[in-house]
């Protein structure tokens, strides 16, 4: 341009009016640019694939850089969406080739991987996630992918593709799925290859039922909400949980998991809760999420067993029923669980076989889980005390740790989930400056006053059955829109509502109506969302106990399953 007016030999003047004059041409094709790229945008978000693709194409024409590989990227999604998968890869090809370092190059390089799945190239699809899987933002969604994609080929195509990425777990998983499900007898030792690789069970090689997958899928949320009463801590408790439901549920959503929730109010009550079974509607359900009490649960697995709708309750330690019901989870570790895991850290990582075990008569039953746990792992339990926390209860504890004395190696495990009983147990053995390991309940700690750094010098484990590790970006994230939304804190119901809704709503879009089986094979559905870890490798309670201790003023899980977004 100075060239140009130079060659001209205009006025200092003129020249000033022709550079502000071409400065506002540039300024407004770009604001027009930009107009006809968010007006695109809309008409994605209306399905209006065709009339997008018209305005993408009058913004690609313009311009090379700018909004250029953004608007390039919409365009090879709306031809996608209107089936044009070969073209949509060219575009993708091109977008990938011309601009490696565009911030949404993932995004592109995602639904390459999808579009070559779709297109019956799953070996393609394979190399493109490979990629994708070295970014750690990305490896829960290529999982997901390859769960969803690869679980709708035939038996040849799953052969080819173990062939090439014979040590990727989930293809060798979804291989062996389909092994059992075509009763094929002359791949015996491909089966047995694939258990022993993976560790897997045998299972079972009789018919499967026909998976069913659908567009979108309805959940029913059976709580008791009690409308007609004013009982503000029920309330406060099933409105935690039940905001975490939706905010878990509007996630999926903008994932592309489509799911109608129809939440019903129990009252606490076995007629009500057998009113709303008896519903019609209900047997259109394909998975009931809800909070039983005693009086209930029994109907609810009933009605789940003889009709084959899969029941999660996000909140129940209690196995009762789930055994009998193969459709039936628990978020949460049982207590047996909570007790086994505890055992076996005892024994492998303290290498200590000796318990004395201190309870109260109403946590008894987790004693004696503990005592079986060790036990069964050759460990012995010295003594079993059951106190009464009174006043004297402190100076009974104290006689009992001067017999653990006596012991050359024995550690404390304190059943009880009563803080005052707890800490009145703990407090006595500090005082007696016992070097004991001591396995508790991370409980107490809620609400403490407790120095922290008191604990942190004695050798004290806490098992965390409901542990929220709050220095992940995740559970950062999550709290800060539910205070948005709620104008309070999020409790411990909160996170498992959310957590419940996000990991079984997934396991529907996933696997459809074989998600249970899926679940029990695969471990997850997904990568948890506000839990360090979740873990239904053949069970169907989560297995996965943290084990936590404080170092440096932090409570730290010493398994190490920490998430990738773990902040210090």
């Amino acid at each position: 341009m100075s060239y140009l007016m130079r060659r001209l030999d205009l006025s200092d003047k003129m020249k000033r009016t022709i550079q502000i004059l071409l400065f506002c041409f540039f300024v407004q094709t770009a604001f027009a640019q930009q107009s006809k790229y968010d007006y695109a945008k809309q008409l994605i978000k209306e399905e209006k694939y065709a009339q997008s693709i018209a305005v993408l194409e009058s913004v690609l024409g313009k311009s090379t850089d700018g909004i250029y590989p953004n608007a390039l990227y919409l365009h090879a999604f709306s031809k996608y969406k209107l089936g044009k998968q070969q073209v949509a890869k060219q575009s993708l090809y091109k977008l990938i080739e011309q601009f490696p370092g565009w911030s949404g190059v993932n995004q592109a390089k995602y639904l390459m991987a999808t579009i070559n799945f779709e297109y019956d190239l799953p070996l393609d699809g394979m190399k493109v996630l490979e990629q994708l899987e070295k970014e750690s933002d990305w490896r829960v969604k290529t999982r997901n992918l390859k769960k969803e994609k690869l679980g709708e080929y035939s038996l040849g195509i799953l052969k080819s593709v173990y062939g090439k990425y014979s040590n990727d777990e989930i293809i060798g998983k979804i291989l062996l799925t389909k092994l059992y499900e075509e009763g094929n007898n002359t791949d015996e030792s491909l089966t047995l290859s694939l258990q022993e690789k993976f560790n897997l069970d045998g299972g079972s090689k009789e018919e499967v039922k026909k998976i069913v997958k659908k567009e979108s899928y309805n959940v029913a949320v059976l709580m008791p909400f009690q409308k007609n009463k004013l009982q503000s801590t029920s309330y406060n408790f099933v409105t935690g949980l039940y905001e975490g439901v939706l905010m878990a549920n509007e996630g999926l959503i903008k994932e592309g998991v489509q799911i109608s929730l129809y939440a019903f109010d129990t009252n606490r009550d076995s007629a009500t809760t057998a009113n709303i079974l008896a519903n019609p509607d209900m047997m259109g359900m394909d998975l009931i999420l809800g909070v039983m009490y005693s009086n209930s649960l029994p109907l609810v697995q009933k009605f789940s067993a003889e009709n084959g709708v899969p029941f999660v309750n996000p909140m129940s330690e209690n196995v009762s029923g789930i055994e009998a019901n193969p459709n039936a989870f628990l978020l949460n570790a049982s207590t047996q669980r909570q007790a086994e895991a505890c055992a076996d850290f005892a024994i492998d990582s303290l290498n200590n076989r000796t318990a004395y075990i201190i309870t109260t008569t109403k946590d008894s039953a987790l004693a004696e889980s503990y005592r079986k746990s060790i036990e069964k792992r050759g460990g012995k339990v010295a003594n079993t005390v059951v106190f009464n926390f009174d006043k004297m209860a402190y100076y009974d504890v104290v006689q009992e740790i001067e017999a653990a004395k006596r012991q050359e190696i024995c550690h404390f495990f304190i059943a009880t989930t009563d803080k005052v009983a707890g800490k009145t147990a703990l407090s006595a053995i500090q005082n007696q400056a016992v070097g004991f390991p001591v396995i508790a309940p991370l409980s107490w700690l809620e609400d403490d006053q407790t120095p922290i750094a008191r604990l942190a010098s004695n050798e004290i484990y806490f098992y965390a059955p409901f542990f929220v590790n709050e220095r992940t970006k995740r559970v950062k994230k999550f709290t800060s829109d539910f205070v948005s939304r709620t104008r309070v804190i999020p409790s411990k119901y909160a996170y498992m509502g959310y957590e419940a809704m996000y990991q079984f709503g997934m396991a529907l879009y996933l696997f459809g109506s074989d998600f249970p089986n899926k679940i029990r094979q695969f471990g997850e559905s997904t990568e948890p969302q506000i839990f360090n870890r979740l873990d239904y490798k053949d069970a169907q309670v989560n297995q996965h106990v943290p084990i936590l201790k404080l170092e440096n003023g932090k409570l730290r899980d010493i398994k190490k399953y920490e998430p990738e977004d773990f902040e210090d």
